[in-house]
């Protein structure tokens, strides 16, 4: 069900930037791999949703939790602008945001430009989601099933 919803959202998102003039600078194969990436990207932070809705006493709390989680995430990034005009402090943050990461395969797949130091960052905070947060998860639900 979560492929399906990224893939939905994602497809969302390429026809609303296609509408506001983006263009895909790249082929097929990069395009293609950028999707994957983001559906990979998506699940692997699905855990920590997991976790988190075996913590919480009702799933309504569920998106609240995980908005104090993500936003940062977001913000914190050079989704919006570059890393190089923030504050030094903020600069060093930002540029092992696994997001800032995530955003840079993003603009060398579909763009052009450098992948390989950003696509091993952006794989490498996906491992790490999954090995903290599946653990979590799985010891969580064995304890509320308890």
């Amino acid at each position: 069900a979560g492929v399906v919803r990224f893939v939905i959202s994602l497809v969302i998102m390429l026809g609303v930037g296609f509408i506001m003039g983006f263009r895909i600078q790249t082929g097929p194969l990069e395009t293609l791999l950028d999707l994957v990436l983001m559906v990979g990207f998506g699940l692997s932070l699905c855990w920590a949703s997991v976790w988190v809705g075996m913590l919480v006493k009702s799933p309504q709390a569920v998106p609240g939790a995980m908005i104090a989680f993500i936003l940062p995430l977001g913000f914190a990034s050079n989704i919006f602008v570059p890393s190089s005009t923030m504050p030094g402090w903020l600069q060093s943050i930002t540029d092992y945001n696994p997001v800032t990461f995530l955003s840079d395969v993003n603009r060398g797949l579909l763009n052009g430009g450098d992948v390989g130091g950003p696509l091993l960052g952006a794989l490498a905070w996906m491992a790490g989601f999954v090995l903290v947060f599946y653990p979590l998860a799985m010891r969580a639900y064995k304890r509320r099933m308890d």
